[in-house]
């Protein structure tokens, strides 16, 4: 199902398919890029993609009939894994995707990481609660920190205990 105005977008994936964890490669970049385009403004650029891939970090998406529902993005930095962007299709999303990415990456890192850290967009409720919920702590706020339409815009940084 392509989304009108983005040629050769596809995500949504089928209800009555699950969609599979995978790392992140190069030839998805194009895909990851129309999704976060779409959710994000502004958006990362693809280069950024390629440039995170290619110095190992965790890069997964989630991915059903060749569509790209979500993705997830982390950088280790010491004994600190910094989860920089978890984005789910707007159509797929209240389906525990989220969740179901954040998850993923805590598993992978929590073996050999003290904590994780990330910020989020103070009117980003949805997302807030996600994080609280699997045991993010608030930890400050940084003023200004995201763009917006209308100036800027808040994030809360959110620490999580790995051990």
């Amino acid at each position: 199902m392509a989304e009108a105005g983005l040629s050769g977008y596809q995500s949504g994936a089928a209800a009555s398919v699950k969609p599979e964890l995978k790392r992140m490669t190069h030839d998805h970049v194009s895909q990851v890029m129309k999704l976060e385009q779409v959710s994000f403004k502004p958006s990362w650029t693809n280069i950024s993609f390629h440039i995170l891939i290619d110095r190992g970090c965790e890069c997964w998406i989630l991915e059903a009939e060749h569509s790209i529902t979500g993705y997830a993005v982390c950088q280790v930095e010491g004994s600190l894994a910094h989860i920089l962007n978890i984005c789910v299709d707007r159509r797929s999303r209240g389906q525990g995707y989220g969740r179901q990415l954040l998850n993923h990456l805590l598993n992978q890192l929590e073996v050999s990481l003290e904590y994780a850290v990330l910020e989020v967009r103070r009117s980003n409720l949805k997302a807030l609660n996600l994080y609280l919920s699997s045991g993010f702590q608030r930890q400050s706020t940084k003023p200004g920190y995201y763009p917006t339409d209308k100036g800027r815009e808040d994030a809360i940084l959110l620490v999580k205990s790995l051990r």
